[in-house]
């Protein structure tokens, strides 16, 4: 399941942005302490992008930092309420959390 997610998060995170890009790529390393830096910084540049939400909470996700994962995703929801990737990542934060 969870390479199932991390695939999903890759595919849907075309690069756009070098400092996304950067972050997909040390996502793929498992270097996600440094994979947040890269998506913090294009958070600041793309206020609100749902790509970087969704790779920034992954990564906050993979280093413990549940709280933080969990805000991404249910800003996700928030944004589109429908989809059903935001909707699984919001329910598996969900159960992490307990």
């Amino acid at each position: 399941m969870t390479a199932l997610l991390l695939w999903l998060l890759l595919l849907h995170s075309p690069a756009r942005a070098s400092t996304l890009q950067d972050g997909v790529n040390l996502m793929k390393a498992e270097k996600f302490s440094e994979a947040i830096r890269a998506f913090e910084a294009e958070m600041q540049a793309n206020p609100g992008s749902a790509e970087v939400l969704m790779n920034l909470g992954w990564s906050y996700w993979r280093v413990g930092r549940v709280e933080q994962a969990w805000r991404c995703f249910e800003l996700l929801v928030q944004l589109d309420p429908k989809n059903p990737i935001y909707l699984r990542l919001l329910a598996d934060i969900e159960n992490a959390r307990k």
